[in-house]
């Protein structure tokens, strides 16, 4: 063995926080193997290609190998890139839907013509192992530049059960990406392996370059004599946040059971890791001291060969409590320890509640230092108060700031004190201070609904303390549009598409199928959509421009559809007709308030992301609460698919121009 540095990069799993799980070693070249036949029978490669035998888990330690564990073997031939994957898996469990198949059992394969671009094709496999979906089943997701679309993908593939896993065999076609494959060429790969066992038990087995880098291993093709063989060792950092213990971990040949490697971290040793029989091969776990700086590790072991592992635990646990405290409704799982709260809110007397989080010890032993909590409290009337003098609404305004994170945690919530004497309620929930604060009744109080009410609320405060800013925006208005008031379409887009070579690809489609009339605008927003920021939109336009406001049209896709839905059941009264496209379902609770507004749902059927199903609840549920909306079925259409389909759809923009507000 000989001297070797080794770099890795990260992933997150939903029982581990990975820092680095997978080790980057420079790819020999791809052999040549012609004459293989794709069967699931490994035979005819003879034990050749290159050899991938230790495909790094994305968890706290390396599983047992004799329930879950995958290796790989990659050459090439005149056709395509040829992969066969050998998986044990012990507990099958697959997806629904084939386009779906990566989120259960699986292997994801990738071929790119340029290691450092998106463009190329991703193969799914799904074994068929298990009782509920016995046939083996593929997928392509097609990500290739325009220059290549008109050329078919023509994948083949085969997969052949064993006692406790399966083998899968594919061949990805150079074709289809405009190569002519020749020694010398350079492609990009790299592959997953997803095992899945059902209730929230997912590995992941991976190889792919160094986070952050190169999106693929560039490999260039040689002649069919070259060896090559990735046996060296690999190791990652990983976080349990089920004990708070950071680990460092190695898997390796079974000739290295019974080696020692140390880990330091500069001149600091660490700890020693004895790697131990795992199946066939070596494997050892080491847990590393809290509160030491990020920085890398370096293991060294016999014959001084040496593994560079990226140690970034401490900020993968200050991300692990700032994922404990995202969202409206807080975490569940194993992070529900980390979360901050507030033990009432509805409160009464005259001393605000404290903020702690849930198990402070925990916290603690997870981040090395407890997080430091600075809270504010305003009131009714968003201005800063020390004492909550009077019955009503109140808000707290809380910065946790986490070792490891340079941006603290922006906590908001709201709170009711009752008035003297008053019987408490029989809940002191947020939800209920939102509905008392702000006297909601019959169908307004729901808990959903509280939240939007809630958000306006608090929306208004920070923009008259200077605490965000309003959304940018492109708008297209059309030639001549000075005289009589047009029909305005907002356009929420779908997450990654805020950017300004997102919006110059983007808005130019929306107003070709929108024709000559409407106003369009685009407005761009890195996270979600909220009611209130998109009505001081529409407010801020009609103040520069001759807008309808009978003929507001709201259209969104992906993030932006699951917005439309948002939107516009924060504000109904302000829009003409509504088309999410790929949106989930909405929040069917409070469907009765879009009954009187016309709404048109689009999914792809083949949607793994944003399902037919789940868009068919809130269909449903309007229909139940009086409402008629329109619903089509994208037949054969991906998530991404679904957005030009839609907008491309025959009469859509026809029948939105025509609606107007109910009444009007």
């Amino acid at each position: 063995m000989h001297s070797r540095t080794i770099g890795l990069f990260g992933l997150s799993a939903a029982v581990a926080f990975v820092a680095a799980p997978v080790a980057a070693v420079a790819a020999p070249s791809l052999p040549q193997l012609p004459s293989v036949t794709l069967d699931g029978d490994l035979a005819d490669w003879g034990g050749r290609g290159l050899r991938l035998p230790f495909l790094t888990p994305d968890s706290p330690r390396l599983p047992d190998p004799a329930r879950s564990y995958a290796s790989a073997r990659f050459a090439w031939d005149d056709l395509g890139l040829l992969v066969a994957v050998e998986v044990t898996d012990t507990t099958p469990n697959e997806a629904k839907i084939a386009a779906a198949a990566y989120t259960a059992d699986s292997v994801e394969l990738f071929l790119a013509p340029d290691p450092a671009k998106t463009d190329g094709v991703q193969l799914v496999l799904s074994p068929g192992r298990d009782p509920a979906h016995p046939a083996p089943r593929a997928y392509v997701y097609d990500n290739r530049s325009s220059e290549h679309r008109a050329l078919p993908v023509k994948v083949k593939w085969a997969v052949a059960s064993k006692a406790r896993g399966y083998v899968a065999e594919a061949r990805l076609p150079w074709g289809a990406l405009g190569l002519r494959p020749a020694p010398g060429l350079t492609i990009g790969t790299r592959l997953y392996v997803n095992d899945d066992d059902g209730a929230g038990t997912r590995t992941r087995f991976v190889w792919q370059p160094e986070s952050g880098g190169a999106r693929y291993h560039a490999l260039t093709l040689a002649s069919e004599a070259a060896p090559g063989s990735l046996d060296a060792p690999v190791a990652w950092t990983a976080l349990d946040v089920a004990d708070t213990t950071g680990r460092v971990n190695m898997i390796g040949p079974a000739a290295l059971v019974g080696t020692t490697w140390q880990v330091r971290q500069d001149d600091n040793l660490l700890g020693v890791l004895t790697l131990r029989a795992a199946g066939d091969v070596a494997g050892g776990s080491l847990a590393l001291p809290a509160g030491r700086p990020s920085g890398s590790l370096t293991l060294t072991g016999p014959d001084n060969v040496q593994l560079t592992v990226r140690d970034s635990l401490a900020g993968d646990a200050a991300g692990a409590i700032a994922r404990a405290n995202g969202g409206r409704f807080g975490p569940t799982g194993n992070l529900a320890f980390a979360r901050a709260q507030f033990p009432e809110h509805v409160f009464a007397g005259s001393q605000f509640p404290t903020l702690r989080v849930n198990d402070p010890a925990r916290v603690e032993r997870l981040l090395g230092a407890l997080p430091v909590i600075n809270t504010s409290w305003l009131g009714a009337d968003g201005r800063d108060v020390t004492a909550p003098g009077t019955p009503g609404l109140y808000a707290a305004r809380s910065e946790i700031k986490l070792p490891g994170r340079s941006t603290p945690l922006i906590l908001e919530n709201v709170f009711f004190r009752m008035p003297d004497g008053a019987a408490p309620p029989s809940s002191s929930d947020e939800a209920t201070a939102r509905l008392l604060a702000f006297n909601l009744q019959g169908g307004e109080a729901t808990s959903t609904h509280s939240a939007r009410v809630a958000e306006r609320w608090w929306y208004g405060v920070r923009r008259a303390r200077g605490w965000s800013q309003a959304l940018p925006y492109r708008v297209h208005v059309p030639t001549g549009a000075s005289g009589k008031p047009r029909p305005l379409i907002v356009h929420l887009h779908g997450s990654g598409q805020h950017s300004e070579l997102a919006t110059d690809e983007r808005l130019p489609l929306l107003v070709a199928q929108a024709g000559p009339e409407p106003i369009v605008v685009y407005p761009q927003s890195p996270g979600g959509w909220r009611g209130p920021a998109v009505g001081e939109l529409i407010d801020t336009l009609a103040k520069q421009y001759p807008i309808d406001l009978n003929r507001v049209y709201l259209i969104g896709f992906s993030l932006g559809g699951i917005g439309a839905w948002e939107v516009a059941l924060d504000q109904p009264e302000r829009f003409a007709a509504v088309v999410p496209i790929g949106g989930r379902m909405g929040t069917p609770g409070d469907a009765a308030r879009l009954k009187d507004v016309p709404v048109w749902v689009f999914n792809g059927e083949d949607d793994p992301t944003t399902t037919v199903e789940e868009a068919a609840v809130m269909v449903e549920a309007l229909r139940r609460a009086g409402g008629k909306p329109r619903f089509t079925r994208l037949r054969g259409k991906a998530h991404g698919d679904s957005q030009d389909a839609s907008y491309r759809y025959p009469g859509l923009f026809k029948w939105m121009l025509a609606q107007k507000r109910k009444g009007k």
